[in-house]
């Protein structure tokens, strides 16, 4: 650690100098202990496709629908189930403290047994169903496709945000790099100033003027670092990293096309969305179906086997068995109207489903087409960005010039850095800024570039 002491001028005493080098000491030696302990974060250095990588392993959202996807591939086969035998076992027990009788002289004979035990073994086979397990699982099948789909919603949601924190993050990085050689520039500037000052070339208010400046442009630097930690905060909780952790994106932002890319938008919309709507619509039809099976009747065949005291010989008190089949038909009619209801209620549900989709349809055309405009726009903003960027540097380094040659103040040439630092700002976060607007459009469109790169 090296200590600044100030070179005294003729006549002045060197106490006071070291006696602030003294005071000065151990509060440096505080803030270089708080530095270390400030920085056991550890840095994670990221490219785009790893930390969408991470998000997708990281968002519950994502792990959520790939659940209900499962969910929906097990609710089929219980659909489907239908089609199989069901094997039924019963059993019973009981105690009658009293029989029936009949007299038959010289003494009554009991029917049955006081101890009554069963016991059943029952195979029963669907056999007409008038659809209701046939529908049943082909709704099943159209669920499978609509979480397929919603997990796919999920995935594309996560992405546009992902690059967004990415991006942002990037900005945020070249930015603070921007404010660091505006300071620097300024404290060039200050030293200089300050040299006139000692050779008598510069009056104070030029120096308080340079003095300003710097603070100004540390203020400008601490105030766009707070900004880039806010923005690795904010990809770090998506991609589930420490917020404590330096995530350093190792992306370099390229250029954007000499032409805004037109390709997205006349691809036109393949939105995961849509197709949800339209195994939502397909699945609403079967309910129609499935709601009109509810007419027909059901015809099951069955077999079973019985074993029992007394069974079904009521005379006989010993164990006996038997074997019976035969089918069951089944046909229930609700005098209240229930079948239709459910019927009226599948057609407006599947007719709901129908203008949602036409909804979804608009809206997702509408924003595409302002996400289209807005890459245009935004490459737009970047040409004149980067042209002003090279102007304002141009007039930056003539100032420098004329200000040595001392046809230019202090204050106009300070005033010159502060539009060049403005300037570069505007720049750095238009370039971000196209690439952006690109996800805004990858994401209306949902093209699959948007789990790439840049």
């Amino acid at each position: 650690m090296r200590l600044f002491i100030p070179r005294p001028r003729m006549g002045l005493s060197l106490e006071p100098a070291l006696r602030g080098a003294r005071i000065a000491t151990p509060v440096l030696i505080l803030l270089m202990g708080a530095q270390v302990r400030f920085s056991v974060a550890a840095e994670v250095r990221l490219t785009l496709p790893a930390a969408l990588r991470m998000a997708q392993e990281h968002s519950k959202a994502v792990k959520s629908a790939r659940h209900d996807s499962s969910s929906a591939v097990f609710r089929r086969a219980e659909s489907r189930a239908g089609y199989f035998p069901t094997l039924s076992l019963g059993a019973t027990a009981f105690y009658k403290n009293e029989l029936p009788t009949i007299n038959v002289p010289p003494a009554g004979i009991e029917i049955g047994s006081h101890g009554n035990y069963q016991a059943d073994v029952t195979l029963s086979m669907p056999l007409y169903t008038g659809g209701r397990v046939s529908n049943l699982a082909r709704i099943g099948s159209r669920n499978i496709e609509t979480q397929h789909f919603n997990l796919e919603v999920e995935r594309l949601e996560n992405a546009c945000l992902t690059r967004r924190a990415y991006l942002s993050l990037l900005t945020a990085q070249l930015i603070v790099q921007a404010a660091e050689a505006s300071l620097r520039r300024v404290a060039i500037i200050e030293q200089d100033v300050r040299n006139l000052f000692e050779n008598g070339m510069a009056d104070s208010l030029d120096l308080l003027d340079a003095g300003l400046a710097v603070r100004e442009a540390m203020r400008l630097r601490d105030e766009k670092e707070t900004a880039r930690d806010n923005a690795s905060s904010a990809l770090a909780r998506l991609i589930g990293t420490d917020p404590q952790d330096v995530l350093t994106p190792v992306d370099q932002v390229p250029p954007p096309p000499d032409e805004p890319d037109r390709s997205l938008a006349a691809a036109g919309i393949a939105r995961p969305e849509v197709m949800m709507l339209d195994s939502r619509i397909r699945a609403a039809e079967l309910q129609v179906r499935l709601a009109r099976s509810q007419y027909a009747p059901i015809l099951n065949g069955f077999g079973s086997y019985s074993a029992g005291k007394p069974n079904q010989d009521l005379f006989n008190k010993e164990w006996n068995d038997y074997f019976s089949a035969g089918v069951r038909l089944t046909w229930e009619f609700n005098l209240g109207g229930k079948v239709d209801g459910g019927v009226n209620a599948a057609i407006h549900a599947a007719e709901s489903a129908k203008m949602m989709k036409k909804e979804l349809e608009e809206s997702l055309a509408l924003a595409a087409a302002v996400a289209a405009r807005g890459v245009r726009h935004a490459h737009e903003a970047h040409r004149i960005a980067r042209e002003e960027y090279e102007i304002a540097k141009h007039k930056f380094r003539l100032a420098k010039e004329k200000q040595k040659a001392g046809s230019l103040s202090v204050n106009r040439l300070l005033e010159l850095e502060a539009e060049l630092a403005a300037v570069e700002l505007r720049y750095l976060a238009s370039k971000s800024g196209y690439y952006i607007a690109e996800t805004e459009l990858l994401y209306a469109t949902g093209s699959e570039r948007i789990y790439g790169g840049l």
